[in-house]
């Protein structure tokens, strides 16, 4: 169990994550949607709380409390008034390890986890990037829909949840991070004494085969929207490789804000869009590089025509010295704004720590991006922007 803190007595408020080693990926085939179904079990009841409990308690001190889960990682997380760290590490603590996964609630939890599928589908936006995942990734735990199916969700039992949680929420996946108004001495003190595990089933390993990644055009899924909602990416490289840097900086030129090429163009300039941005994520091996637009199909050709033409415009050309300069300024700048935020900063610590073993600062994650040049940004245009090598997925 790792513990790490960023303290800002400066700040009222802390915010405390405990993130575990476990998502989407490490589930073998039957189990899609598992590591979702037991970050929602967490939230129903634990030896000394109820369901209620576990979300009042929090909330009677101004406190937020919430979790996700993504393809590696599950997040647990409490913000607080500074008073309430200590209660918030100690709930977190009971749900981490005193949840005890009654078949009524799992069962509730079931028709719960159903109607957030249900909810996805018909959400376009959402969809789409789950079908680009699942046909970029295919035959392989990165190309999971982290809900899940109906199929898997409606069979897990009570046994199944609790058997992923021994296996996977053992000392050696947690990370525990605080940001905020918090001393590490005395964080650290409560989680030895809060976070006590009694597990003793054998860990589970995973399958950390590296995915191949497909390109082309899929048929069109016909659903009844009148938009056609497109997704469109690339595989790209791990979380600590040295393209990170310039990928982060081609996002935030084509897809990041309304300054991005990808919005004046289709946009702005064309009126095409309400709608376009570009996304990375990276993974521990791999990661994607997607751009989302929604479009009228009598538009759509004409749009796909803008972006292939800006994507291979970029990998033909490369950009000059003064956009580049302005777009590190932008990425620079935006990150130093979000590090405003107790959350950001705990989450900040603990993905950087998870993905390459250390946390760097502020000033070295810019000197980083600074250090990057013309030739690198032309390099991995030409890598990864190349359109005709995407993967395209469409729902109408």
């Amino acid at each position: 169990m790792t513990v790490m803190t960023d303290a800002l007595p400066f700040y009222d408020s802390v915010t405390i994550g405990v993130w575990v080693r476990s998502g989407s990926r490490m589930e073998s085939s039957g189990e899609e949607g598992l590591a979702h179904f037991t970050e929602h079990m967490l939230f129903k009841g634990t030896d000394k709380r109820s369901a209620r409990d576990i979300v009042l308690e929090p909330e009677s001190l101004g406190a937020h409390i919430n979790a996700y889960t993504m393809r590696e990682i599950t997040c647990y997380y409490i913000q607080t008034p500074a008073a309430g760290a200590e209660k918030a590490v100690e709930i977190l603590a009971d749900m981490l390890t005193g949840s005890v996964f009654h078949p009524r609630d799992v069962e509730t939890e079931r028709q719960v986890i159903l109607e957030e599928i249900t909810a996805t589908e018909d959400t376009p936006e959402d969809y789409v990037v789950d079908l680009f995942q699942e046909k970029l990734f295919p035959e392989h735990p990165l190309g999971h829909p982290i809900l899940g199916t109906r199929e898997t969700v409606g069979d897990f039992s009570p046994e199944d949840v609790r058997q992923f949680w021994r296996q996977w929420y053992r000392p050696d996946r947690l990370l525990i991070a605080a940001a905020g108004h918090v001393t590490h001495d005395a964080f650290t003190d409560w989680c030895e004494k809060y976070f006590q595990f009694t597990n003793d089933v054998p860990s589970r390993s995973f399958s950390d085969q590296k995915p191949n990644a497909r390109k082309g055009k899929c048929p069109p899924v016909s659903v009844g929207f009148s938009q056609r909602h497109i997704c469109c990416g690339t595989a790209l490289c791990a979380a600590n490789a040295p393209d990170r840097y310039p990928l982060e900086l081609w996002h935030t030129l084509l897809g990041a804000g309304m300054s991005s090429l990808l919005f004046q163009q289709l946009r702005e300039t064309h009126g095409m869009v309400y709608t376009v941005y570009s996304y990375p994520e990276f993974y521990s091996d791999s990661g994607v590089f997607f751009v989302y637009l929604g479009v009228d199909p009598r538009k759509e050709t004409r749009a796909l025509e803008l972006l292939k033409n800006t994507l291979n415009s970029l990998a033909r050309d490369g950009i000059d010295r003064d956009t580049l300069e302005r777009v590190k300024r932008q990425y620079n700048g935006q990150r130093e704004l979000s590090m405003e935020s107790t959350y950001k900063r705990m989450a900040h610590m603990a993905r950087q720590f998870m993905e390459t073993g250390r946390v760097a600062s502020l000033s070295e994650l810019s000197a980083g991006v600074d250090a990057v040049d013309v030739e690198q940004m032309m390099e991995t245009a030409q890598r990864y922007l190349n359109f005709d090598n995407w993967l395209m997925v469409t729902l109408q």
